[in-house]
């Protein structure tokens, strides 16, 4: 499958001539459904007469790392034949010379962080460059500890590697004229690149064989089309919109139905499964509160900075508002949790007594049949869900899949939050359900990159991990033809020329005459 991959590549794209006319930037790594993708954006006329260069994502620190890479690159190893195919020919790692070691070893010996709080840490910048949110999760993903502990050896060492990042690719992009960068994501030390190349104008890119992005200094995040979810829907046709009202609430229909996986191929469990015999909510006149945990391990800031820093700082806020309530109070993990997750919130429990854990596999349907009051997350997917049935939900972040609309509550600050727990529970809630509909819609049903729109659909029909295989080599070969080649390549060339945030139906060929 991989040979034949690359035999297509190199017919497509790989005979294409190189010029000097500076560089392009494309990340390797093993994401099979991205080195798609990426063939067709490097071969673009947006990057017409540039050097193509892979790059490591990974700083480079043990000799090991950097012997190994060397190894591949000659023999052409793991996916570095499939990027040659498409036309990159030189590849670089993220290593750093003797003077950039000092200047990382200077800054942080004289950074102060006795003095710095989680808050600062979010806010982080140096010389214009944001990259707090990105040292902090990353933090909380390589040390899989559910908040930050900036007194410890192990935050230090995060801190050095990403300030080792950011002084390589300062440099580089100031000894080099970088046209363009090409990333896997936007959190994480991953997106330090993407950063930097935003602090020097230089056009960034996330994208896959489902979706193209072009992140800005004012959306460095990738998915953050939502916020203009209501202004697209209102520009499709009357049709369209009829249409796709009537296909999310199927689709609502079966989530609630308990079939597992609907728009959301990763899901393994559905959260709205049986019922149980025996009730699950404590009878009392109290309003009723659900808080629905997220995985503490994941990255908290993948739209931005939101209520609370981490997703254990808020929950920590929220025991001691519970403690001091007249509320009953429930907590509950998705049931796709990881043990790491539950044990937690089972740590949490212990020190506030006033949570309630309950099952992971309890529906929701039973929660709401039983008369849960209110529910409490950050920005998870059960603010529409809950909203379909009725019952309010408040949102510890403006920065949300459904901030274009009010079915929700969106906090932006500890006292509007705090606000909205005092009240919200007691007031009498009414939703308009065509918002929700419109919502799902746009989240998960509309057509928002049509150019590989028959591979994508195939893709729905398999596991999430599939496209992260060879398989999805195989996949795309046997439905390949050369008309819908060249769409792609006339959409891609719409959607660079136009300089939007998201490709999407617009720019197709089929959509512009």
């Amino acid at each position: 499958m991989r040979k034949d991959f690359c035999r297509k590549l190199t017919e497509l794209f790989g005979v294409r001539k190189r010029g000097d006319q500076g560089v392009a930037l494309f990340e390797v790594n093993t994401m099979c459904s991205s080195h798609l993708a990426y063939a067709y954006l490097a071969n673009s006329a947006f990057f017409e007469n540039a050097r193509l260069v892979g790059f490591s994502q990974f700083l480079a620190t043990r000799l090991r790392t950097r012997i190994g890479f060397i190894v591949r690159r000659f023999l052409r190893l793991g996916c570095v034949n499939i990027y040659q195919a498409f036309g990159v020919h030189d590849f670089m790692l993220i290593k750093l010379s003797r003077s950039q070691k000092k200047w990382v070893g200077i800054f942080v010996e004289e950074f102060n962080f006795a003095t710095l709080s989680k808050r600062d840490l979010e806010r982080f910048s140096i010389d214009g460059c944001h990259l707090g949110d990105l040292i902090y999760d990353q933090y909380i993903a390589s040390a899989q500890e559910p908040t930050v502990n900036i007194s410890s050896e192990r935050f230090r060492e995060t801190f050095t590697e990403s300030i080792s990042i950011y002084k390589f690719w300062v440099d580089y992009f100031s000894e080099n004229e970088v046209r363009g960068i090409s990333v896997s994501h936007s959190v994480y030390n991953l997106a330090i690149p993407l950063r930097v190349a935003l602090s020097r104008n230089v056009p960034v890119f996330q994208v896959s064989t489902t979706l193209f992005f072009r992140m800005s200094r004012e959306l460095p995040y990738a998915f953050c089309d939502f916020f203009s979810f209501r202004k697209s829907f209102l520009e499709l046709d009357g049709s369209t919109r009829r249409n796709g009202l009537a296909m999310a609430k199927t689709q609502l229909d079966k989530r609630f139905g308990g079939e597992v996986g609907v728009d959301m191929s990763y899901s393994k469990k559905s959260a709205f499964g049986e019922r149980t015999k025996e009730p699950v909510l404590r009878p009392s006149d109290r309003p009723k509160i659900l808080i629905a945990a997220h995985c503490f391990f994941d990255s908290p800031h993948p739209f931005g900075i939101n209520v609370f820093p981490d997703f254990y700082e808020w929950l920590l806020f929220l025991g001691e508002f519970a403690t001091g309530s007249d509320y009953d109070w429930y907590i509950k993990v998705h049931p796709d949790f990881i043990p790491q997750t539950k044990a937690v919130i089972e740590d949490l429990a212990e020190r506030f007594p006033v949570l309630s854990v309950l099952p992971p596999g309890t529906s929701h349907l039973q929660l709401v049949d039983e008369g849960i009051s209110c529910v409490l997350t950050v920005y998870g997917t059960v603010g529409l869900e809950y909203a379909a049935l009725g019952v309010p939900v408040i949102n510890a972040s403006s920065q949300n899949f459904s901030a274009a609309y009010d079915f929700n509550y969106h906090a932006s600050t500890v006292e509007e939050y705090t606000e909205l727990l005092s009240k919200v529970p007691r007031e009498k809630f009414t939703v308009n359900i065509d918002d929700v509909y419109e919502y799902y819609y746009m989240r998960f049903l509309s057509d928002g990159e049509p150019l590989f729109s028959d591979l994508s659909n195939d893709l729905k029909d398999r596991e999430y991990t599939f496209q992260f295989t060879e398989g999805f080599y195989d996949l795309w070969l046997k439905g390949f033809d050369m008309e819908s080649h060249q769409a792609i390549i006339q959409g891609v060339e719409n959607f660079l020329e136009s300089g939007d945030y998201r490709l999407g139906p617009s720019h197709h060929t089929k959509h512009n005459g």
